[in-house]
C-alpha cells in the first residue's frame, strides 16, 4: 500500500470504484406448494363398482392435500463453490450460502498476493459475509447453519447467476447471487420465511472488511457508513452503543470500509435498515475493535 494519504473525497471515489456494489432485493418468500389439479365431474358410480369413489378425492381430501407442507430441500454435505472473473475470486460455502473468501486480483497485499477482504478468523467468530441476521435467534441459527442446495457446483466463471435454496420444517430461505464478468458489481436477491410467513432480515458482513495488514502500518480503521440525502454518516466501532446500533431511513447506500476499500450496499429502491456491530479482529496479536454491518431494504 502506498504511504500517501488520500483526501476524503478522493478516498470515497476510490472506495466506490473498487467496491462490491451489492443490490439487496427484499422480497417475501412465500412457500407455495403446487396445487392439485381440480377433479372434473366423473360418471356416477355403479353399485357394483364401489371402489371408483376412492379414485376421485372429495373436497376435504383435496384441501388436506393442498395444506401439506412443501417437501424439505437441503444438501447432504457442505460444498465449496468458486466463482472467478478477471477481477476477483470468490469462494462460497453451501453451509449458510455465505462467502468464505473474496480476493481482488488487481490489488496486492503486503506479501504480493491478491488482496483478501474477508477476515477468516473473525468470520468464524461472528459469521461469514452475507450471513443472515434476524431477531429470531432460532431462525438465524438454522438458516446460517443450513446446507443449501446450489444451482451449480465446482469452479465456475462469471458471468453467472448462482442460486442457493433451503427449506426445512419451519424455515425456508433462498439467495441468488449474480456475478458480472468485468465489474465488481454483484446483485443479490435474498428471501426468508418462517412458518410460511415472510421474515424481514438483513445480510451481514461481520468481522471487518478490507486489507487488515494495512492496519499494521496506518492503524486500525474500519467504519460503517451510510448516505443520508444531505450528508455521509460514519460509525466507528467505538461509537456503536451496546451489542448493536440500528438506524433506518431513506438512505441512498450503506456499507463498510477500511482506508482504501469499501463494500457498498445499494438498494433497488431508496430505503435501508442499517445495523452496526462492534466486532473485534486480531491485529499484531491484539484484539482491535472493528465496525461490522448488516443491511436490509426498509
Amino acid at each position: 500500500m502506498a504511504n500517501k494519504e488520500l483526501s476524503p473525497e478522493l478516498r470515497i471515489m476510490l472506495a466506490f470504484a473498487l467496491s462490491f456494489l451489492i443490490l439487496l432485493l427484499s422480497r417475501p418468500l412465500l412457500v407455495r406448494p403446487p396445487q392439485p389439479p381440480a377433479a372434473g365431474p366423473g360418471p356416477a358410480a355403479e353399485p357394483s363398482q364401489p371402489a371408483r369413489d376412492k379414485l376421485s378425492p372429495g373436497k376435504e381430501e383435496a384441501q388436506l392435500q393442498a395444506d401439506l407442507p412443501a417437501a424439505p430441500v437441503a444438501g447432504q454435505a457442505e460444498e465449496l463453490i468458486i466463482v472467478e472473473s478477471d477481477r476477483y475470486r470468490v469462494v462460497l460455502s453451501t453451509r449458510g450460502a455465505v462467502v468464505k473468501s473474496w480476493t481482488l486480483k488487481e490489488y496486492k497485499d503486503e506479501r504480493g498476493g491478491p488482496l483478501e477482504v474477508v477476515h477468516s478468523e473473525a468470520a468464524q467468530r461472528y459469521g461469514e459475509p452475507l450471513s443472515v441476521w434476524v431477531a429470531d435467534e432460532s431462525a438465524r441459527a438454522e438458516v446460517n447453519q443450513a446446507l443449501f442446495v446450489p444451482s451449480a457446483s465446482g469452479e465456475l466463471r462469471a458471468p453467472l447467476a448462482l442460486s442457493f435454496e433451503y427449506r426445512g420444517e419451519r424455515v425456508a430461505a433462498r439467495k441468488q447471487i449474480v456475478f458480472a464478468p468485468d465489474s465488481y458489481v454483484v446483485e443479490i436477491d435474498s428471501t426468508l420465511s418462517a412458518d410460511g410467513r415472510p421474515v424481514p432480515h438483513e445480510l451481514a458482513w461481520r468481522g471487518g472488511f478490507g486489507d487488515r495488514h494495512d492496519a499494521v502500518v496506518r492503524g486500525t480503521r474500519w467504519d460503517v457508513f451510510y448516505r443520508q440525502p444531505d450528508r455521509m454518516v460514519r460509525l466507528a466501532a467505538g461509537e456503536v452503543e451496546g451489542a448493536a446500533s440500528h438506524v433506518s431511513g431513506p438512505f441512498l447506500f450503506a456499507g463498510i470500509e477500511d482506508h482504501f476499500f469499501a463494500a457498498a450496499f445499494l438498494p433497488a429502491q431508496t430505503g435501508l435498515r442499517v445495523t452496526a456491530f462492534p466486532d473485534e479482529v486480531k491485529v499484531l496479536d491484539q484484539e482491535d475493535p472493528v465496525a461490522s454491518i448488516g443491511v436490509a431494504v426498509g
